[in-house]
């Protein structure tokens, strides 16, 4: 019996050692490939991936990263470092952005703040996208 326990306990020494070092778990992820939308909280997962069309999302918080890979979606933003949208039609509201990358066509990307600076970095690739300040 003292064998089997062996192995637990280890384990438990080693969680508890890492809570006193400071090593928080990775961050999860979170990946849509369908749905209608939802609202993330960035806090807990700072990387979000919308695979799909036609979905209405709200990421509040901080994100490190948002790619939009489908088209016709709605997304408000409150904060994002780095945004990737590879679809079309998608319609964002972004209130502070660090760097915009769109190879996607007929997207509006409307942003509040730059994370840095005057204004965000912006590489778009596509066509007809129409990438501004917020009004």
């Amino acid at each position: 019996m003292m064998r089997h326990m062996k192995r637990p306990l280890a384990m438990v020494l080693a969680a508890c050692c890492a809570c006193l070092l400071g090593v928080a778990p990775a961050l999860a992820d979170k990946t849509f490939n369908s749905g209608t939308g939802a609202t993330v909280d960035c806090g807990k997962d700072p990387k979000v991936s919308i695979n799909h069309g036609s979905g209405t999302y709200v990421l509040t918080g901080k994100c490190e990263h948002v790619s939009v890979n489908g088209g016709q979606n709605k997304l408000t933003i409150e904060s994002v470092d780095s945004l990737d949208v590879n679809g079309s039609k998608n319609t964002i509201a972004v209130d502070t952005v660090g760097k915009i990358n769109v190879n996607g066509g007929d997207n509006s990307i409307a942003w509040k703040h730059a994370a840095k600076g005057d204004k965000p970095t912006v590489t778009a690739l596509g066509k007809n996208n129409a990438i501004a300040p917020a009004r």
